[in-house]
């Protein structure tokens, strides 16, 4: 286990794109505005938090192949350090593995049933088999990435200091001379970092 204060010893020399992955309601547009406050760009998202283009290529790649060159030019068309949400990346990011292996993917998690109620107050129908559905996919997405990444809880992030620490944390992992795979499972628990979360149920982490 590392305390923060160790990773804030890293010299950060210029931040990672991200991409933040999670069940729809689970805190994934609040987590990319915090985001954006601490120096990532979001750009060109429509109401929803996420970028036409992005939504489009990931609706295609969910039952055929990415459109790798379209992908990769979209990319790069995107003001660095950027940060990207799309609740179909749950299904597709294995397939933009190419060309995000060295970006930071950040998974929120929330209650099944706070999801629930968040669907019902805006009067969208959901049950609880889609959202356990998109959970899974979301955690096997996250297992599967072989850069930087780290677990999140929306409930930490909703208090101040825990959401300080978080950025602080996607701020170390996000470091560019940090190299690929060091540190790359990381679970936020109070004020450390736990990482191996291969022998972890996912019963245990939703």
């Amino acid at each position: 286990m590392l305390l923060y204060n160790q990773m804030e010893t890293n010299a950060l020399t210029y931040k990672r794109n991200i991409i933040v992955l999670g069940a729809g309601h689970s805190g994934t547009r609040y987590l990319v505005s915090i985001l954006q406050s601490a120096g990532w760009n979001a750009p060109d998202v429509d109401e929803h938090g996420e970028h036409p283009n992005i939504v489009t290529l990931n609706n295609y790649a969910i039952d055929n192949d990415l459109d790798i060159r379209s992908a990769k030019d979209n990319l790069a068309s995107f003001p660095q350090p950027y940060v990207l949400k799309d609740p179909r990346f749950n299904y597709t990011l294995d397939k933009w593995q190419s060309l995000t292996q060295d970006h930071l993917v950040v998974l929120i998690q929330r209650r099944r049933e706070d999801i629930y109620h968040s669907h019902r107050r805006r009067n969208e129908t959901i049950n609880y088999d889609d959202i356990i559905v998109s959970q899974t996919c979301a955690l096997m997405q996250y297992q599967m990435h072989q850069g930087p990444k780290c677990i999140m809880n929306y409930e930490s992030i909703c208090h101040n200091a825990s959401r300080d620490m978080a950025i602080k944390m996607i701020k170390a992992l996000s470091t560019a001379s940090q190299p690929s795979g060091n540190l790359s499972d990381n679970r936020v628990t109070n004020n450390l970092l736990v990482t191996d979360l291969d022998n972890t149920d996912i019963g245990d982490m939703f």
